[in-house]
């Protein structure tokens, strides 16, 4: 149970991460939006 959770919480921080890279100009997105 925990382990999907996991799952779920790193493809979150992975994909916050992607957009934070993509629009690395721009100072709104935060990956801390997954915690």
């Amino acid at each position: 149970m925990q382990e999907v959770v996991f799952e779920a919480w790193k493809s979150c921080k992975e994909m916050v991460l992607k957009e934070f890279l993509h629009a690395h100009g721009h100072v709104g997105g935060s990956p801390l939006e997954c915690s």
